[in-house]
């Protein structure tokens, strides 16, 4: 019987390579924000590339 697809089965996957005791610290921030750390990470990603401005959005277009 084949297993149903779950829709984070969906999505992109990226594998990040972290200094040491990089990974403690994003999941000490994680719990502090009551977030997974996958959300927490995608969450600071997403601040990063707001802060960068909109002049950066465009760059391929």
């Amino acid at each position: 019987m084949a297993q149903q697809k779950q829709p984070s089965d969906l999505l992109e996957k990226f594998v990040v390579r972290m200094p040491d005791g990089m990974r403690n610290r994003i999941a000490e921030v994680a719990r502090e924000n009551m977030r997974t750390m996958n959300g927490q990470i995608n969450f600071m990603l997403q601040k990063a590339l707001d802060a960068r401005g909109d002049e950066h959005d465009n760059r391929n277009t």
